[in-house]
């Protein structure tokens, strides 16, 4: 299953930066979270996902990758 830790930096009065880092759970009974290594096919497949979502939806989002984080640029 796909899933991710949300980062949000809040500079006041405003959000500043958006992001996530992506993860995907255990199909076993206890789902444990793994965080998906940068640069692997798996990182690249929920970049993938998360683009098409989005636009699937309508929404214009562009993202970039920084580190282990899909960060959200607009």
């Amino acid at each position: 299953m796909k899933t991710g830790i949300p980062m949000i930096i809040i500079s006041k009065p405003k959000i500043s930066r958006v992001s996530f880092i992506p993860m995907v759970t255990s199909l076993d009974r206890e789902m444990q979270p793994q965080e998906i290594a940068p640069g692997s096919q798996t990182f690249r497949d929920m970049l993938n996902y998360v683009k098409d979502i989005t636009r699937e939806v309508g929404i214009g989002t562009e993202f970039k990758v920084e580190d282990k984080e899909i960060v959200v640029v607009t």
